[in-house]
């Protein structure tokens, strides 16, 4: 298997643990798991005419859209609470003693959703990267 596809595969499980996290905040507990590995194999499925533009009518452009846009909201949740501790790191803590302001507020919802965008995207570029399909330029 190429490197871009395990990696792939290891940024789509990380987008899986961040999904899980958010429904287990919901109160599914250990039920979150199954319920997330179902949630982020559909959401990848029905979000990829996307990744490899076929979007070709508006049904199917508006639910890839709105299946992307739901990845990216469950992964963000799921990571919120770890990004809220950014200033407790040694790199928060080293950009305090410069003087660069703290990641407060809407900072730490950027930054979540920064990661949710990655884990989202990231997997479908590089699985495609491998098997010719990903555009140059």
């Amino acid at each position: 298997m190429a490197a871009n596809r395990v990696v792939a595969g290891l940024i789509w499980i990380s987008g899986l643990g961040t999904t899980s996290m958010f429904f287990w905040q919901l109160g599914m507990r250990w039920f979150s798991i199954p319920v997330a590995i179902i949630t982020q194999a559909a959401l990848t499925r029905l979000q990829s005419p996307i990744w490899s533009a076929k979007l070709k009518n508006l049904m199917i452009s508006l639910v890839a859209i709105f299946s992307l846009i739901m990845d990216v909201m469950f992964n963000s949740a799921g990571v919120y609470e770890f990004v809220l501790r950014f200033n407790e790191t040694n790199l928060g803590g080293m950009l305090v003693e410069q003087g660069i302001p703290v990641v407060s507020g809407l900072g730490f919802l950027v930054i979540s959703m920064i990661i949710g965008i990655f884990q989202a995207g990231a997997p479908e570029i590089l699985w495609n990267m491998d098997s010719g399909t990903s555009k140059k330029g």
